[in-house]
């Protein structure tokens, strides 16, 4: 299979006692190789949430076992980015995570929604000892502890419910020595080493992401729009109909139109799917140009909205598209052409010309700190800073959610 285009998740049995497979693990992977380094554990989530449920197909990966998914602090807390499918899948906690009352709010919401969660490299004593008693499964590192370490460990956790897996088994007498000792789940060498599942993911579309993203921020958000948006872009009418049909979703019938699709799916889980996609397919160029472009969108829309303006939309979306040119490496004029975008918004965003060239001009003198550049129809510095402030922390917020 050719590179171009191609995706990568790497899946590592879990056997039960019986030595059955229960499930799959299922790890980031950038390339062929079978080891990664995570320097963004958001993205690594988002890859292999989009790659699993939306390209190669969570069926294709685990068959009738169980997927485990490593979720990071931001998935948990924002609690609206995890598939709504919860029967193939079980959370993982990882292990640098503190068991604050917002994580422990968050999962237990998950847990009235049906997830299963895992406490991942735990080790004994632990921060996250009060997560035991709500999740299913711990799993240990046999290789981090000696064998008396390792008896004293499991003679704790006893008094919690959750079941026990041994993970990194490298030889017989650690999964003899461990089925001893009463765990019940097993995962390492000795068993089986991670796989590496290829796909191919279809061309994006960047612009219709983009459209979509602008969309999915209006409160009054119209479901034919929408359609609109999706029906532009092969590779997302493909994932939306890939998922909405597959198994994971158990819908008796299917479902051959798109419209249908996105009733079925509902805007929450539209909108994590945007977010997921988004997050995969335009942050090659690095996940702080989305932020930029999102602190750019609500800043222009925030003063807009400070000095009356009409169509704030209009701010918003010219703040938005201010990047597009480097995301997509095309000129701008070539962008908007694309877009079919003309007049007050083509002239902002290529000649910062208009009310809303001069609000683009604010932001952007703010975000390289010219001090003296920093005017926007008459208002004071203090309430332009807080417009950007705002805008910050709206676009940190979107960024986490991605």
């Amino acid at each position: 299979m050719s590179v171009e285009n191609a995706i990568f998740i790497a899946r590592q049995p879990i056997y039960n006692e019986a030595l059955q497979i229960y499930g799959y693990e299922l790890l980031y992977r950038s390339a062929r190789t079978n080891s990664v380094v995570v320097t963004d554990g958001n993205h690594a989530t988002a890859e292999v949430l989009t790659n699993a449920f939306l390209e190669i197909g969570i069926d294709k990966l685990v068959g009738g076992g169980i997927a485990f998914i490593n979720i990071t602090k931001d998935y948990l807390e924002n609690r609206s980015n995890i598939p709504y499918t919860s029967k193939k899948v079980v959370l993982e906690i990882l292990e640098d995570i503190e068991p604050t009352r917002e994580i422990h709010d968050a999962v237990k919401d998950y847990k009235k929604r049906g997830y299963v969660f895992a406490l991942d490299d735990f080790v004994y004593p632990s921060s996250q000892e009060s997560l035991l008693n709500h999740v299913k499964i711990v799993k240990i590192d046999v290789r981090e502890h000696t064998a008396a370490e390792l008896q004293e460990c499991v003679r704790r956790l006893k008094r919690y419910p959750a079941l026990l897996l041994a993970e990194k088994v490298e030889t017989r007498e650690e999964y003899e020595f461990c089925k001893k000792l009463g765990f019940s789940y097993f995962q390492g060498y000795f068993l089986a080493k991670p796989q590496i599942v290829e796909g191919r993911k279809p061309p994006q579309n960047k612009v219709a992401i983009m459209q979509l993203l602008r969309e999915m921020q209006n409160p009054n958000v119209n479901l034919n729009v929408l359609e609109r948006h999706v029906m532009t872009d092969a590779a997302l009418s493909y994932k939306v109909m890939k998922y909405i049909n597959s198994p994971a979703v158990g819908l008796r019938e299917k479902v051959d139109s798109i419209k249908a699709a996105l009733v079925l799916m509902g805007l929450d889980a539209l909108s994590t799917w945007v977010r997921l996609i988004a997050m995969s397919s335009l942050c090659e160029h690095g996940r702080e140009l989305v932020r930029i472009a999102l602190v750019r969108a609500k800043t222009c829309e925030s003063l807009a909205l400070a000095v009356s303006a009409r169509n704030t939309d209009a701010f918003f979306t010219v703040g938005l598209f201010s990047v597009l040119d480097a995301m997509l490496d095309i000129p701008m004029v070539e962008v908007l052409q694309k877009l079919g975008i003309s007049g007050e918004m083509h002239a902002a965003l290529v000649d910062r010309a208009g009310v809303i060239g001069q609000a683009l001009d604010c932001v952007i003198a703010f975000e390289k700190g010219k001090w003296d550049a920093i005017t926007f129809n008459r208002l004071g510095f203090k309430k332009i800073q807080q417009c950007f402030l705002d805008g910050v922390m709206t676009a940190d917020k979107l960024v986490a959610q991605m």
